[in-house]
């Protein structure tokens, strides 16, 4: 910037130089010239003068004697042209004069003057043709200067004035920088402000000393500089406050322009449809939505110009989404419509639950419906006063104590489950581990013996170890596998109890002799009312909701449960809690 303005600065000056160091010398050498003219003229007067007033005026030699005077060349011309005498030349080898330029118009009356090359004497003269009345007839006094003067002249004005304007460009070329720094300073700090602003540091300041305009564009500058800085500040807390609130949600967010070119995409999309922000910002829908029913909601939305909601349910990956699309409306034009925001929301979870509350409803139906309709028959058939029989009427009595029965283990586990599942009703105490484990096998044992199976216990556990969780729902644990090994056990069959502490976790082992359970049954082992073979389910009493509720128990305790079994051999679930 700064060799700009100097390099600027210094052409205008040497232009105007240029410019006017011309004009001056032309104006000087016509001056100059013109000033010859009138010096020469006066000398011609003068001469005319001594003519006049010296009768015996001799023309040739008084021409040397007034030449040397007046440092000109002077010559005599009468009326024919005949130079009758002349201060430089022999008149005798002169040419008539009759038709010189000057010569003509001094004939006229008028004092003549002319330019031109001297073949008699070699030289450019300056010729001044002044004409008088000498005895009646026309007399020319011609007065000439050799034009090598005016040269000289002109050599020594050039010469100057070459010098004059070197010196002047010196001045003005420090003039010229000292100007340029002053000008140059104060933008090189704005510039070098700008490029630090530019990236971010905005408690940069400019002060300048001076009092001029660049100390206002200095104190705008800091003002505008303080004013962004807040605006950013401003606009990066709002972007990072929304920005971390939509990366926080657990629906996908994406935003789309009208061109349909995505404008925002947060992490729970990204992970939906395995893109990410740089594959997807920018591009339009088309080029990453592989999914032909997502690809076809946003289609309509915009093709249809819908000013309102719009929402469809699509199936991803085996996944089920909700896809609502709303319109983006601008800020200053609120009819405007600039874009639409796209959520999507994973709704398997809640489908899974639906259609288990569906088939939790339909099982419940039908588990209660059974021993129902059995009791109702019975009651109907003794009430209709047809059985005579006291044998026959015990027998109903009994069987209807047993459905009764059933009915209440069935609606007593339902409860228990419907208390474990709902985790707003979680009372958390104190569990102490050991002693709820020989209490459950204490509670256990008169089953176990009247069954006829044997018990071995080999518990490992510090009689100090205590757990946070329910101490009901821990019990439970216990209840239901001890209970699954006695039902499902063989005469004289065995129960191996067995827990200790590893890594920071409880392992609790539950293993039966039993009629074991295929491997194709094992993964839906754990399902409400899933039963392996309903017909000894039915036999023992089972209500097919025990392990459902072992399952739902360790989930509320973050343990888990694994099974091992094979069919005929027995079966072994092993627990884990950690401490």
């Amino acid at each position: 910037m700064k060799k700009k303005i100097l390099i600027i600065f210094t052409i205008l000056f040497l232009v105007g130089v240029v410019i006017t160091g011309m004009i001056s010398i032309n104006y000087t050498k016509i001056e100059y010239k013109n000033n010859l003219q009138h010096s020469m003229i006066d000398y011609a007067k003068l001469i005319a003068d001594s003519i006049e007033n010296n009768e015996s005026f001799d023309f040739q030699n008084d021409s040397i004697k007034v030449s040397k005077l007046i440092e000109s060349r002077v010559t005599f011309i009468d009326k024919n042209g005949v130079v009758i005498g002349d201060s430089d030349a022999d008149i005798e080898k002169l040419d008539n004069h009759k038709n010189r330029p000057e010569v003509v118009q001094a004939y006229k009356g008028e004092v003549g003057t002319a330019t031109r090359y001297s073949d008699t004497l070699g030289l450019d003269f300056l010729y001044i043709a002044y004409p008088i009345e000498y005895e009646e007839e026309t007399l020319i006094i011609r007065v000439s200067k050799p034009m090598v003067e005016i040269e000289i002249f002109n050599n020594e004005l050039l010469y100057n004035y070459m010098l004059a304007s070197i010196v002047g460009i010196l001045f003005a070329l420090g003039i010229g920088l000292r100007f340029s720094n002053y000008l140059t300073s104060p933008l090189n700090k704005l510039i070098g402000a700008t490029k630090r602003i530019s990236k971010g540091n905005f408690s940069e300041k400019i002060y300048m000393n001076s009092e001029d305009e660049f100390r206002i564009l200095a104190d705008n500058f800091n003002y505008m500089s303080s004013e962004l800085e807040m605006k950013l500040n401003e606009i990066n807390t709002v972007n990072s406050r929304l920005t971390a609130t939509l990366d926080s949600m657990i629906n996908g967010i994406i935003a789309v322009s009208n061109e349909k070119k995505v404008l925002f995409i947060n992490p729970e999309a990204q992970n939906i449809f395995h893109m990410s922000e740089n594959e997807s910002v920018g591009k339009k829908i088309i080029e990453i939505f592989r999914n032909h029913e997502i690809y076809s909601a946003i289609e309509n939305y915009f093709e249809n110009k819908f000013s309102r909601r719009i929402s469809k349910e699509i199936i991803f990956e085996d996944r089920y989404y909700t896809v609502n699309i709303n319109p983006i409306y601008s800020t200053e034009i609120t009819t405007e419509k600039i874009g639409a925001m796209i959520l999507i929301q994973d709704i398997t979870e809640i489908k899974k639950l639906e259609n288990m509350r569906k088939d939790f409803v339909a099982n419940v139906s039908h588990e209660l419906r059974t021993p129902l309709t059995s009791i109702r028959g019975f009651v109907e058939t003794l009430q209709s006063g047809n059985i005579e029989d006291e044998t026959t009427r015990e027998k109903f009595l009994d069987i209807i104590g047993m459905e009764t029965t059933r009915l209440n283990n069935l609606i007593e586990d339902i409860l228990i489950l419907s208390d474990i599942e709902n985790t707003n009703n979680v009372h958390i105490e104190k569990v102490e581990v050991l002693k709820s484990l020989y209490e459950v096998i204490d509670m256990m044992s008169m089953k176990i013996k009247n069954a006829n199976i044997d018990i071995s216990t080999n518990i490992n556990i510090d009689k100090d170890l205590i757990i946070d969780g329910n101490v009901t729902w821990f019990k439970q644990i216990l209840i239901n596998l001890i209970d699954n090994a006695i039902k499902y056990n063989k005469e004289n069959g065995k129960i191996i109890i067995e827990a200790y502490q590893e890594k920071e976790k409880i392992y609790m082992i539950i293993e039966d002799t039993g009629i074991g359970i295929k491997e194709e049954y094992l993964d839906r082992l754990f399902e409400r009312f899933y039963r392996v073979d309903k017909s000894r389910s039915k036999m023992v009493g089972g209500t097919g909701l025990g392990l459902a509720i072992v399952k739902h128990a360790l989930i509320n305790l973050n343990g888990s449960i694994e099974v091992e079994s094979k069919e005929k051999i027995g079966t072994k679930f092993i627990v884990k809690i950690p401490i």
